[in-house]
C-alpha cells in the first residue's frame, strides 16, 4: 500500500543498443529501476555515465535485430519476436525506418490470431513487400526451437491460411514450406538486395537466428 508510483518519459538523449523507437520507453523504465536499486542498496546516486553506457551496450537477440546474410550479403535479415498486436505494430514501425524492397517470413505464435497480426503489420509497415514465406516452427538445427504443441498437419494448414490472408492483403506471391530451414534457404536462393522481416513468433525467430546465421 505504501508503494511509490513513478511515471517515466521515454529516453531521448542516449543512443540505444537495441533498435526501435518503442525501446526508448523500455530504456526509461530500466534507467529508473537502476537509479532506485542503487539508491536503496548502496545509499548513493547511480552513475549516469554507467547507465548510459549500459543502454548503449544492451543487446536483446531476437528483438529489433538486424544482420546481413553470411551467404547473400545484399540480403539483410531483420528479426523480431513480436507476437501480439501491440508488439507487431511496434515491429512494423521499426522495420519501416529504412526503404528498400521487403520480404516477409512469418509464423503466428500458437493460439494467436494470425489474420489480426498480418493486418496490423500490413497497416503499419510503410515499406514495399514483394513476397512472403510462411512456415511452421520446425527446425532441424535444434530441438528446443520446435513447437511440439501443434500437430504438423495442423501447422501447415495454418500456414496456408496465413498465406491466403497475406496474398489477399497485398497481392504478393506467397510460398509455404514445411520448416524454418527450408524457408531461409528459399529466401536466400530467391531474393537479393532486399530486407527480410521474420516475425510473429519467438519460436520462429529463434530458429531463424540459428539457421540464417549458421549453415542451412
Amino acid at each position: 500500500n505504501d508503494a511509490e508510483l513513478q511515471v517515466v518519459k521515454p529516453v531521448d538523449d542516449v543512443e540505444l543498443g537495441i533498435q526501435g523507437v518503442h525501446q526508448r520507453a523500455n530504456a526509461a523504465l530500466a534507467t529508473e529501476l537502476c537509479r532506485t536499486w542503487v539508491q536503496r542498496t548502496h545509499n548513493v546516486a547511480a552513475s549516469e555515465s554507467y547507465i548510459a553506457r549500459g543502454l548503449q551496450l544492451a543487446s536483446w537477440p531476437g528483438r529489433s535485430q538486424s544482420f546481413p546474410s553470411p551467404r547473400v550479403p545484399s540480403l539483410i535479415w531483420h528479426v523480431d519476436g513480436a507476437h501480439t498486436v501491440e508488439s507487431i505494430r511496434a515491429c512494423a514501425k521499426w522495420f519501416s525506418s529504412t526503404s528498400s524492397p521487403c520480404v516477409l517470413l512469418f509464423n503466428a505464435a500458437h493460439n494467436r490470431d494470425a489474420r489480426m497480426l498480418l493486418e496490423t503489420l500490413h497497416t503499419h509497415a510503410s515499406c514495399t513487400f514483394i513476397g512472403a514465406v510462411f512456415c511452421p516452427n520446425v527446425s532441424t538445427q535444434r530441438a528446443d526451437s520446435n513447437n511440439f504443441t501443434v500437430q504438423k498437419d495442423d501447422e501447415l494448414v495454418a500456414q496456408w491460411e496465413s498465406a491466403r490472408v497475406w496474398q489477399e492483403l497485398t497481392g504478393n506471391p506467397v510460398k509455404v514450406v514445411p520448416s524454418i530451414n527450408e524457408a531461409v534457404e528459399y529466401v536466400e536462393n530467391t531474393y537479393e538486395d532486399v530486407r527480410v522481416l521474420a516475425t510473429g513468433s519467438l519460436h520462429l525467430v529463434g530458429g531463424v537466428l540459428d539457421v540464417a546465421k549458421g549453415s542451412i
